[in-house]
């Protein structure tokens, strides 16, 4: 996700949940014996719970989708923040470096000068 120059790839920032449908739970027809008594009866139920636990995983991944996306917004404008404050700090030196002189004897410092006593 992050390149070599510690950039972001923010279309990897996403998340897509997938939409998941839970097929209808046959019927099944009590027998004779009393063990498809039980299963008739146990059916329904688990076709509730699996359907309410698809619906409680649907919403938790919508969740995590809104927090990627908030990430990823808040990392733009971190980003983009950082970046003008950089610039702003970058026209600064530069614009103090001209008045300055950089480069020139003048941004050294005053020089010590000999001085040459008369005999």
């Amino acid at each position: 996700m992050v390149d070599s120059h510690l950039r972001l790839t923010e279309e990897a920032l996403n998340w897509d949940p997938a939409a998941v449908t839970v097929p209808p739970v046959p019927a099944i027809p009590p027998g004779a014996d009393p063990m498809s008594v039980m299963l008739a009866a146990i059916a329904p139920e688990i076709a509730t719970a699996v359907t309410q636990g698809v619906a409680e995983a649907l919403a938790r991944e919508e969740r995590f989708s809104a927090n990627v996306s908030s990430a990823r917004t808040s990392y733009q404008n971190t980003d983009g923040a950082a970046g003008q404050q950089i610039q702003g700090a970058s026209g600064m030196t530069e614009s103090a470096s001209l008045a300055g002189g950089v480069g020139s004897n003048q941004a050294a410092g005053p020089r010590s000068r000999r001085v040459r006593w008369a005999r």
